[in-house]
């Protein structure tokens, strides 16, 4: 179904010029954008950028010492090693203090268990011998609530209050809890991190500390070609083994023309964004700085633009020039424009009015019709649900889909709630896209039809769906 001005309700101009016409965007080179800051500032990309400064070291750690430490490192590397090994770690003088907290949360017995587990684990480090897994388990506690708290307890702490600990209710054969949990504490990396793990694990990925300082946000610039922020976002995001929303922007910007904007991200370090800076493309990122705040929607002031219209057409000369100075001295009438009801076959308020409703088959249904570039792809999980069949043919740069499909197979076809694994500003952005075709459609219905038009928010009303395929698995 194509969506047109008069579909969406623009159906007047702002003056009474002859006007012209003419092609925008007929190269996505020809229509540039520069985000605007909070301050006015023009957000561009400078190649030039260096990296920030780490914040400023704590006055506490001298030079004398440090120059020896560099001495020992550069004259005898073993002995340098073997210092490093037997550094006395800072949760170490705070035993006594976490049994004292743990023992009026688990009783007395297993705080007695915890002690002895850290006092192994800090022998075993203070004599530099690799200790594989140690691990201590706690007498059975029958209360859940308790036991979540357990759990909780060391979640809750840092590098300088407990080593890294992982928490497990052991359970029988048939299921059952035995309300035993197991305290483990392996060398090495230990458990599998997560991008932005928690507040001990920053920098790690770097391999120190975090350089930010009090500043937890790392912001950059990025600039892409022909693909939406949404997009860029997700393989950057993939690329550093990271989620998308670890990234903020202040807004979405388009997808065919050249984009400048301000992105920030959470505990990133810059060296991290540089080394996958070769491997991005239609993208390019730089001016990097520590920032102590995130970006959110709406926080810019505008944006620049600089654009082409090619092949104009018009009956004088003198129409181009009158046309570009009422609209410089009127200006325009602010509808939504097209764009906000996307580009594709099936237009983004539609996908919005069926999250609305929460019809999630088909709204999924919606997302996966087919176009020319994974035709083949989506006919195949359509006709067949063959899902894992789908995903192999699906175009890589098709993020939603494959988050949709990866959902599914994932939780199984009965749990539709939960397979949009899509980016997580994709859904709203469905749902801003149907309060505004909402707003527009007093602009195209008579008086009397308004309110109907503003009641289609209701389960089980609004625009039915088209006639036409729908997947195997759905079938009565």
């Amino acid at each position: 179904m194509s969506y047109n001005e008069m579909g969406a309700g623009m159906t007047c101009y702002a003056n009474q010029t002859s006007g012209f016409s003419g092609i925008l965007k007929h190269r996505y080179t020809d229509f540039w954008v520069n985000e605007i800051t909070g301050d006015g500032k023009l957000v561009c990309l400078d190649q030039e950028a260096t990296l920030p400064q780490p914040a400023p070291k704590p006055a506490a750690i001298a030079a004398e010492p440090a120059s020896a430490s560099t001495a020992a490192t550069d004259e005898n590397p073993a002995a340098a090693k073997a210092g490093a090994a037997t550094e006395t770690p800072a949760w170490v003088g705070n035993i006594a203090s976490q049994r004292q907290a743990f023992e009026t949360l688990a009783g007395p017995g297993n705080a007695a268990k915890l002690q002895d587990l850290l006092k192994r684990i800090a022998s075993s480090l203070e004599a530099g011998t690799p200790s594989g897994e140690l691990s201590a388990t706690l007498d059975a506690i029958e209360d859940k609530q308790q036991r979540t708290g357990v759990h909780m307890f060391f979640k809750g702490k840092t590098a300088a209050e407990l080593p890294r600990l992982m928490t497990e209710t052991l359970q029988l054969k048939s299921g059952d809890s035995t309300g035993a949990i197991k305290i483990v504490h392996k060398e090495g990396r230990g458990r599998k991190r997560k991008f932005g793990d928690n507040a001990r694990d920053e920098g790690h990925r770097s391999g120190g500390a975090w350089q930010g300082g009090h500043n937890a946000y790392c912001r950059f610039v990025l600039r892409k070609e022909n693909i939406d922020s949404h997009m860029a976002i997700s393989l950057i995001a993939r690329m550093l083994h990271g989620r998308p929303n670890h990234f903020q922007t202040a807004g979405t910007k388009d997808k065919r023309g050249v984009t400048c904007q301000q992105v920030t991200a959470w505990k990133v370090t810059p060296d991290r964004f540089r080394s996958i800076a070769p491997r991005l493309r239609q993208m390019e990122i730089g001016n990097f700085e520590y920032v102590p705040d995130r970006l959110w929607l709406g926080a810019a002031s505008g944006n620049f633009f600089n654009v082409a219209l090619r092949n104009l057409e018009f009956d004088k000369p003198e129409d181009v020039g009158s046309a570009a100075a009422s609209l410089r001295d009127s200006g325009f009438i602010n509808y939504y424009g097209l764009q906000r009801f996307g580009t594709g076959g099936i237009p983004t308020h539609r996908i919005g009015a069926a999250l609305l409703r929460g019809e999630w088959r088909e709204a999924v249904w919606l997302i996966m019709q087919p176009d020319a570039s994974n035709a083949d792809a989506c006919n195949l999980y359509l006709n067949d649900g063959n899902i894992e069949g789908a995903l192999k043919q699906l175009p890589r740069h098709m993020v939603g889909e494959r988050a949709i499909l990866e959902g599914l197979a994932k939780h199984g076809k009965g749990k539709l709630c939960q397979c949009p694994h899509r980016p997580p500003t994709q859904p709203a952005e469905h749902v801003c896209a149907r309060l505004s075709e909402l707003a527009l459609e007093p602009c195209r219905l008579p008086p009397h039809l308004h309110l109907r038009a503003h009641s289609c928010s209701r389960r089980g009303s609004g625009p039915a769906c088209e006639e036409g395929r729908k997947p195997a698995e759905w079938k009565a």
